[in-house]
């Protein structure tokens, strides 16, 4: 199974570029995200 580029950190910092959000918060907002979508599974296992 492939990983769409999006539902990487690598992905979402692109992201965060692509709408504008901050340089400097970029790295937050992945973790963020990230942190939210372990959360997400972790409810669905």
């Amino acid at each position: 199974m492939t990983t769409s580029p999006h539902h990487t950190a690598k992905g979402k910092q692109h992201d965060a570029n692509r709408y504008g959000y901050p340089p400097d918060l970029q790295e937050e907002l992945v973790k963020a995200v990230l942190a939210q979508a372990e959360l997400l599974c972790a409810e669905w296992v």
